[in-house]
C-alpha cells in the first residue's frame, strides 16, 4: 500500500476506495488484494476538508455531519465516507502543551505513554500509539506503559476513558475530557483520585485547518495516583490529595496565533472510592425539608 503523503496525516479509520470493487474500507479494514493495487489512492487530510465543504455547500451533508437525505443515490458510498473521513478528523483535536506539563508536574515524573497520538500531538510521550497496529492500541491497557496521559476521541470518550480509568488502578494515568455532567463521567472519570478542572481552553486542529478554537466546551482531566505510587508527585497534589482546593495558574497557547494567555486552574480531589448511590429505588433516604417527590 503506499505511503501517506508525508506533509500530511490521516487517522487509521480513513475511509478509502477499493478501486477494483469500488467499495469503502477503512485503512485498517482494507482488504490484501486492494492493498496491493498499483492505482490505490489515499486522499489527503486537505482534500478531505475541501470536499466535504462543498458537499456541504450542495446540501449532501448538513451541518451536523450527517448524509442528507437529498443526497443522489449514486453518489451515497462517496459522500458516506467523505462524511466518515470529516468526523475522524474532528476527533483529533490537538491538547495544548500546557495541560501535559502541569500533569507531569503533579505526578512528578514525564509521561511515557500517548494512546492516541497523531502527528500533530504536543504531548512529551515517548511511546506513541497511533492505532495502526494492534500493538498501537490505545484502546488496550496492555500496550501502556508507565504514566499514561490521554486525549482519546470525543465521539466515544466512554469507549477510551474506561482502559484508562482501568489502568489508573495500579499505575499513574490521566484523561483528558469534554465536562458535559456525561454518565461516562461519573462511572469513570470521577473515579480519578485527583479532577483538574480547566474551564474552556484552547485546542489546536490537525493541522491548522480549522477556524474554530475548541471541540468541547469546559474540560476537566481525572488524574490516577495509585497508593505506592506517590513517593514523587508534588506537594500541590498532596495537598489537594488532603482534601484542599488548590488553584494555581498555568500558561497555554491560543489556537492559531500560540499567543500564550494564563487560566487559573482547580484542583480537587476525584471520587476514588466507591460511589454509594442512596437514592435510587426508595423515594428518599434523606428527609431534606422543602424536597417533594412525585
Amino acid at each position: 500500500m503506499p505511503k501517506p503523503n508525508p506533509e500530511t496525516w490521516t487517522p487509521p479509520d480513513w475511509r478509502v476506495e477499493d478501486p477494483r470493487s469500488g467499495r469503502f474500507y477503512s485503512l485498517r479494514e482494507l482488504p490484501v488484494r486492494a492493498r496491493a493495487h498499483a492505482d490505490f489512492e489515499i486522499p489527503s487530510v486537505q482534500s478531505v476538508v475541501e470536499e466535504h465543504a462543498l458537499a456541504v455547500e450542495r446540501g449532501m451533508i448538513d451541518q451536523r455531519g450527517r448524509v442528507s437525505d437529498d443526497c443522489p443515490e449514486g453518489q451515497l458510498s462517496e459522500v458516506e465516507a467523505l462524511a466518515s473521513n470529516m468526523a475522524a478528523l474532528r476527533d483529533c483535536w490537538v491538547t495544548d502543551a500546557g495541560v501535559w506539563r502541569l500533569l507531569e508536574v503533579l505526578a512528578g515524573e514525564p509521561i511515557r505513554t500517548d494512546p492516541f497520538w497523531n502527528k500533530w500531538s504536543r504531548s512529551p510521550a515517548t511511546r506513541r500509539l497511533d492505532g495502526s497496529t494492534p500493538k498501537h492500541d490505545g484502546l488496550d491497557p496492555a500496550n501502556y506503559r508507565g504514566f499514561t496521559a490521554a486525549n482519546g476521541p470525543h465521539s466515544d470518550t466512554r469507549g477510551w476513558i474506561t482502559p484508562i480509568a482501568a489502568y489508573g488502578k495500579r499505575e499513574k494515568a490521566a484523561a483528558v475530557v469534554p465536562y458535559r455532567g456525561d454518565r461516562w463521567l461519573w462511572d469513570h472519570g470521577m473515579s480519578g483520585d485527583l479532577l483538574l478542572h480547566f474551564g474552556r481552553l484552547h485546542f489546536h486542529s490537525p493541522g491548522g485547518i480549522f477556524r474554530s478554537s475548541s471541540p468541547s466546551g469546559c474540560t476537566v482531566a481525572p488524574l490516577w495516583l495509585p497508593e505506592g505510587k506517590r513517593a514523587n508527585i508534588h506537594p500541590v497534589a498532596k495537598r489537594a490529595l488532603a482534601g484542599d482546593t488548590v488553584r494555581v495558574p498555568v500558561e497555554f497557547r491560543r489556537s492559531g496565533t500560540e499567543k500564550p494567555y494564563v487560566r487559573d486552574v482547580l484542583i480537587t480531589t476525584g471520587c476514588s472510592s466507591e460511589v454509594v448511590d442512596i437514592m435510587s429505588g426508595e423515594p428518599s433516604a434523606l428527609d431534606m425539608p422543602g424536597v417533594h417527590h412525585g
